[in-house]
């Protein structure tokens, strides 16, 4: 936050831009933790950084700055919400912080379940399936507090890509060894 006003006389203004850039290598290059037996290190991206101002010569009021936060069980939405606002509080105390808390990240342990797909996996592929917890969470997370979870899909090497593309018989693949772990997990 700041206060609009020329550029030729910028001692009658604030710019936010300045620190809102700072803000974001601040938040962009803290190292929040190492990763946990379960997860990765906990990861932050900045996804959007703006300015609602058409013109060269005027200094905005407001600048804005979005991200995206995966992290993992070290962690949870306050405590998260204290250390943002310790490292924005290093730059400036002029801005104000929206979390938006939608993925808790969770666990699920090894067993029968994780057994079965596994062994489908290998049967129609011929490759064994790590269990990661890679990519940070999912809408998997609405379904975790009541029955196991696993994900197990398609790769990942053009997700979210302007070039974002699959392979059809890896689709095709994919719907059988869905079609396999529902028909061995109903047969029990």
């Amino acid at each position: 936050q700041g206060t609009q006003g020329h550029v030729a006389y910028p001692h009658m203004a604030d710019n936010p831009m300045p620190r809102l850039c700072a803000m974001g290598s601040a938040l962009s290059t803290y190292q929040f933790d190492e990763g946990t037996e379960f997860f990765s290190a906990t990861n932050l991206e900045i996804s959007t950084m703006g300015v609602e101002n058409k013109t060269a010569n005027v200094i905005p009021a407001d600048g804005s700055l979005k991200f995206n936060i995966r992290y993992n069980d070290k962690w949870t939405a306050e405590t998260l919400d204290k250390k943002l606002r310790e490292i924005l509080d290093t730059v400036s105390t002029k801005y104000t912080l929206t979390i938006n808390d939608s993925a808790h990240p969770f666990i699920t342990q090894t067993g029968e379940f994780t057994s079965l797909v596994q062994d489908i996996v290998t049967q129609e592929t011929g490759r064994t399936p790590a269990l990661t917890t890679g990519g940070g969470t999912s809408d998997a997370r609405f379904i975790a507090p009541y029955c196991p979870v696993l994900e197990f899909g398609l790769t990942n090497e053009t997700i979210h890509k302007v070039d974002e593309c699959l392979s059809v018989t890896d689709l095709q693949k994919l719907v059988i060894i869905y079609e396999q772990i529902l028909v061995k997990y109903f047969s029990k």
